[in-house]
């Protein structure tokens, strides 16, 4: 199951923001939800939220929300709520797919999930048409000369302008800090005192905006492979981090590649060859169904399915690619860039707007560190060119109930150092490491991680313990 960050892949950091604040009591809280069925076995409601919190009499948004009741009843502890990651990623959808994986929790939980703010059906945020090619893509993402670089910026902008004419009255509050303001009175309306939280990758983020908010209100709460939220400079070091990352998964892929028979690239050679393989794209795309696969996609496709951790699929895009058919890998790249919302969260979150200059200044140094994945990385950055910045607090350490934070040693999403960061600002929470390279660790094969999670959830019981790869 996909649990991405699907990260604009801008620096980390802190904001400097420093206020917080919190709304004043209004009709907001204490909502009651109508629960009826819906789709995959759920019961659906909804909850209205203010746009602005800090408005009475504005636009208000309905929040879809979805539950699968606990199976015991008489032994049930309670919600638990849980985000899958992004952001711009919709819970409902996700928990209609994939009931099974929490089974184990819905013994005694009611499973809790929403769409957030600009996602699914909560005021969904898109600045294309349904099924169209965002039109930023067919800029080159991986510009080679001032040309390229000045069409790419264009472009860029050009589609911000496009999110502001259909989005506008949302713009402003399409943020962290807002959706955490969100998930409280959510919390409300299930009747609970604090929080029993689940989030996976920018879930992670989340929780921790909800914890700088609420503390008071922070119950049983598990931030599995967390993001931090992104600052108001270009860390290049993060740069590196995920450059590394996305280079180790291929290397599993290329493991796993040389398995099967008829493997379209080298298992010793495979990112060399590749990136030179795509470096053709530059000059000579490929055409494909409504578009082309440029270098650029290319890159972006691959990146997709190393999210996914999709091996079958990348191998059959790769050996369709070999082949001169280039769908497979530009409908991947589509897939990876699709979400609007990701994007203007993402920027929303973060002051960052680093010049082009500046993006060029490093690009040798993130070639030699990644012919594949280096320059794409750091032109990443450019993808907040004209969206506004709403950058989310400074996040200060703090003392809340003890959280669980578990990290995976070698994540390629989001950095065993982001997981050791968190722990360290939760003051007395505790760091579960994983040893691997996958990205989220509940219910994704590791029997030591689901235990040590669910003993948590259940019996508030903070592990203190190591799971090896494979457990």
């Amino acid at each position: 199951m996909r649990r991405s960050s699907l990260r604009t892949l801008m620096g980390l950091g802190v904001a400097v923001t420093l206020f917080l604040g919190r709304p004043a009591p209004t009709s907001f809280e204490h909502q009651r939800l109508d629960w009826t069925p819906c789709q995959a076995g759920l019961e659906c409601a909804g909850l209205t939220v203010p746009a602005d919190h800090f408005r009475e009499g504005g636009r208000t948004i309905k929040m879809a929300v979805a539950r699968l009741a606990a199976l015991d009843p008489s032994r049930r502890l309670g919600s638990v709520v849980i985000n899958f990651g992004g952001p711009g990623i919709g819970g409902i959808e996700r928990m209609a797919a994939y009931p099974e994986e929490f089974a184990a929790l819905r013994a005694r939980y009611d499973l809790v999930t929403f769409d957030p703010r600009g996602v699914g059906a909560s005021a969904p945020f898109s600045c294309h048409d349904q099924g169209a090619v965002p039109s930023y893509l067919r800029a080159d993402l991986t510009p080679e000369h001032r040309g390229e670089r000045d069409e790419l910026v264009r472009a860029l902008a050009s589609y911000a302008a496009e999110c502001e004419r259909r989005n506008g009255w949302l713009m402003p509050y399409l943020n962290t800090t807002d959706t955490a303001r969100d998930l409280d009175l959510l919390r409300s309306a299930l009747g609970e005192e604090k929080l029993t939280y689940l989030g996976f990758s920018y879930g992670g983020a989340l929780g921790t905006a909800y914890a700088q908010l609420e503390p008071d209100r922070v119950g049983r709460m598990v931030l599995d492979s967390p993001m931090v939220v992104s600052g108001d400079t270009v860390d290049l070091q993060t740069a590196d981090g995920m450059i590394d990352g996305l280079d180790d998964q291929l290397k599993t892929f290329a493991r796993d590649c040389g398995k099967h028979s008829g493997c379209p690239v080298s298992r010793v050679f495979m990112a060399t060859e590749l990136s030179n393989r795509f470096q053709l794209l530059d000059t000579t795309p490929l055409r494909v169904r409504n578009g082309s696969l440029s270098e650029g996609l290319a890159r972006s496709g691959v990146i997709g399915f190393l999210e996914d951790r999709d091996w079958d699929g990348l191998r059959e895009a790769l050996k369709a690619f070999a082949e001169g058919d280039g769908q497979p890998l530009f409908d991947a790249a589509v897939r990876f860039h699709e979400s609007d919302a990701n994007m203007a969260i993402n920027c929303a979150d973060s002051a960052a707007r680093p010049r082009p200059e500046d993006i060029e200044a490093h690009l040798n140094q993130a070639g030699e560190r990644s012919p594949m994945f280096g320059r794409w990385v750091l032109w990443q950055h450019l993808m907040c060119e004209g969206l506004p910045a709403n950058p989310v607090p400074e996040q200060l350490p703090l003392r809340t109930a003890p959280v669980l934070v578990v990290g995976t040693t070698d994540d390629p999403v989001t950095s065993f150092e982001e997981a050791q960061f968190l722990r360290d600002i939760l003051i007395g929470s505790e760091l579960l490491t994983v040893e691997g390279d996958g990205h989220t660790s509940y219910a994704s094969g590791n029997d030591c991680a689901d235990k040590a999670i669910e003993d948590y959830l259940f019996d508030g019981v903070l592990p203190e313990q190591h799971c090896e790869k494979g457990d």
